[in-house]
């Protein structure tokens, strides 16, 4: 990769409480069809007694967020294991082509498998 910031390194966290504005910019710039506001980010994440910091997958070059993954485990009816959504998935267009959305994915499945789901579902916020 090219570019200014190319030489510094890129770290990943889980959710941060401070970075919401950056995630929804971004999740805005990566997915504008999908992108909740800040209510709706409120209402299914946040307020949500599911929401586990630890399936928001954030990485970070510097100060900047870079990519996001956003993984949910929900208890469905009928079923013995609980199901599990990736809902949002979003690398920023000047950083893609590097891996960084396969780390993601591979950060949120790992998380999944984890929570004890044997089904990931793309897309949606486990609505739909």
């Amino acid at each position: 990769m090219t570019g200014p910031g190319a030489a510094r390194a890129v770290s990943q966290t889980q959710f941060r409480p401070d970075a919401v504005g950056q995630l929804l910019e971004l999740w805005q710039e990566v997915m504008p069809r999908d992108a909740p506001n800040i209510e709706r980010f409120r209402d299914l994440a946040l307020l949500n007694p599911q929401f586990r910091p630890e399936g928001l997958t954030m990485l970070w070059r510097g100060g900047q967020l870079i990519g996001f993954s956003y993984a949910v485990v929900a208890a469905t009816p009928g079923t013995a294991r609980p199901q599990g959504w990736i809902a949002g998935l979003g690398v920023a267009p000047g950083e893609r082509r590097a891996g960084y959305g396969t780390r993601l994915l591979e950060s949120s499945l790992r998380f999944l498998a984890d929570a004890g789901c044997s089904v990931a579902r793309l897309g949606g916020n486990g609505e739909r």
